[in-house]
């Protein structure tokens, strides 16, 4: 539960305020926008990717067996 709200609240977060996300990690690691928006896509995709085999894999192998 806690990673799924972890990527809805990133996910929310990105999608409603991405200037001032970007305007902050600016300040420590200066890169484009383009850049930091492929960058905060790839790495959403790595977590939901992780999230799901991590976490809903096996809560569905428990469900089955159980």
């Amino acid at each position: 539960i806690i990673n799924a709200a972890l990527l809805s609240v990133w996910l929310i977060a990105f999608m409603v305020m991405p200037g001032l996300i970007h305007s902050i990690h600016n300040r420590f690691i200066p890169m484009s926008r383009e850049s930091f928006d492929l960058f905060m896509y790839g790495f959403m995709g790595l977590f939901k990717t992780l999230f799901i085999i991590f976490n809903l894999v096996p809560l569905i192998a428990l469900l089955i067996i159980g």
